[in-house]
Formats: structure tokens, C-alpha cells, sequence
């Protein structure tokens, strides 16, 4: 019942005035929309899949703990390993838990 009478109290000039705002507003939601009613589509580049070289890393686990200096003590499960060892864990644990790994630059385990 409060809406047929704030209806009745606004005049007709204001209500001429939302009537043209909604239409405005309206139009621009819908064009923000874009349409897109055609069928046509740009076609999307497709990414070939990075082959791996053949020289593929093993797995984090199996890497894991082997150090170039291990510490001593019973807290500790270092093994004697080499700072290849260390670089390799480093760059198969990126590979397997980081979402972006493709992304991580390959550089030489020389360095």
C-alpha cells in the first residue's frame, strides 16, 4: 500500500525523470553485456606442450636430505651428497609442487 502512494506523491516531472534513468541505465547494463549473438569466435593460439629433456631429473624424495656439508648429530637425517645433489632436489621439488614450474627458468647446475 506505500508504493501506489509514493507513486501518487511524486510528480510527474520526477517520475518522467526515473522512468528515463532506469531506461538509460538499462541500456548501459546491456551494453556492457556485448551481445555476443554471432557464432564467429577468434580463434585462440594453442601453446605446444614443453617436452622434457631426456636427462629428467629424479623425484624431490629421493634427493631429499642428501647435502654437500651434513650436519651432525642424531636430530638430523643428512647424508653425503654434492651441491649437484642439492641443485637437482631444489629444481625437482619446484617441478613438482610449484603451479607455474614452466615458468621458473632452466639454468645451469654448473653455476
Amino acid at each position: 500500500m506505500a508504493a501506489p502512494s509514493l507513486l501518487k506523491s511524486i510528480s510527474l516531472p520526477h517520475a518522467h525523470h526515473i522512468k528515463c534513468s532506469l531506461s538509460i541505465a538499462s541500456l548501459i547494463v546491456l551494453a556492457a553485456c556485448g551481445g555476443g549473438g554471432s557464432s564467429y569466435s577468434t580463434p585462440v593460439a594453442t601453446i605446444p606442450d614443453t617436452v622434457k629433456p631426456s636427462n629428467t631429473l629424479p623425484s624431490s624424495a629421493s634427493l631429499k636430505n642428501l647435502c654437500a656439508a651434513p650436519r651432525t648429530g642424531s636430530n638430523f637425517h643428512d647424508k653425503q651428497g654434492t651441491m649437484a645433489d642439492e641443485k637437482a632436489y631444489l629444481r625437482s621439488f619446484v617441478d613438482e609442487t610449484y603451479l607455474w614450474y614452466k615458468e621458473v627458468p632452466v639454468l645451469d647446475p654448473a653455476n
